[in-house]
Order: C-alpha cells, then structure tokens, then sequence
C-alpha cells in the first residue's frame, strides 16, 4: 500500500502535466490498478460470501451438538462398557478408582465364563508369574496364588493330586493340617 502524502502527491502531479506522454507515469498507473482492483473484489465478494455460508450450513448439519447420546443406546458392548466407565469416572460424586471396577468387571465376566478362570491385574502380574516359574512338591501340582487363593496350574503326571481328580483352573480354598 502506498503512503497518502504519496498518493496526494500523483494527483497533484496528474493536474499539473495533462501532456499524453506522462500517461504512462507511476501515478497513472497506480490509479488505474487501484480501481480495477477495487471491480475485482467487488465481483467476487458475494461469490466468497456465499460460499462460505454453505460451507457453514454444511458443517453445521454434520456437528449436530444438540443431541445427547443416552448411555446405553449404542449397539456396541465395548462401547457400552466403554462409556459406563467414563460417565462413572468423569460424573459420578465421589472419587472412584476405575482401575479396581475394570479388574472386578473382567473377573466376574471369567468367573461366569468358566469357573477355573481367573484374570491377574497388571500390579500382580510380576509376583504371579515369579510363583508360575517354580514346581512345588508335596500334593504335586504347580500353582499360582492371586490375592488368598491358591489356582492350580496343572497337577504333575502320576502325582497324588492327578490321582484324586485336581485339573488344572482348580482352586485351593484351605488344606487340612
């Protein structure tokens, strides 16, 4: 953009040689420019303005904010359990570890599942398989202990726990003296 006191100054300058050679003259030209210019922007101004006001509408009908999804209206089950586990985390009153209710969850989907089946949290996991690597001899079995239960790997060939039906899943509650 040129400076008015120069702009001025071609105008001025303009009136004082009216000779046709000096048409050419940077002033000239400059005004010349300025008013096509000007036409140009004009034309396109509605074409732009309407253009973006249907890139508008059409955003707008594909972002539909309005509607609230209902928690359990979705026909997929990880997305149900997905979003049950943030409407608990995020909107539920007291403070809830969702860790602990994920863990619970999967326990009790196995347990229902098949009852030798059991689920070990990531935090157990290190100890689990610590007590996996090593068979121990006495009832012949190898075993993994999750929290207070003893879970039977599976019992030794040939061994006393083989010979009175323990299977593998098989959980040890207690053990007479």
């Amino acid at each position: 953009m040129i400076p008015a006191y120069i702009h001025h100054a071609c105008i001025v300058d303009m009136e004082k040689k009216l000779e046709d050679d000096h048409k050419d003259s940077y002033c000239h030209q400059f005004r010349y420019k300025m008013v096509v210019t000007k036409n140009k922007n004009k034309i396109y101004l509605p074409f732009l303005l309407g253009l973006a006001c249907a890139a508008g509408l059409i955003l707008g009908s594909q972002l539909n904010f309005t509607q609230e999804q209902s928690l359990f209206s979705s026909n997929s089950k990880k997305e149900k359990l997905n979003r049950l586990i943030d409407y608990i985390e995020y909107e539920y009153v007291d403070e809830v570890n969702t860790d602990s209710i994920v863990d619970v969850t999967v326990n009790k989907i196995l347990e229902n599942l098949d009852p030798h089946s059991v689920y070990i949290p990531k935090k157990e996991y290190a100890s689990v398989t610590e007590n996996m690597n090593g068979d121990f001899v006495g009832i012949g079995v190898s075993f993994y202990q999750v929290e207070d239960t003893i879970v039977v790997i599976q019992p030794m060939k040939g061994g006393p726990s083989e010979k009175i039906g323990i299977k593998g899943g098989d959980r040890i509650l207690y053990a007479n003296d």
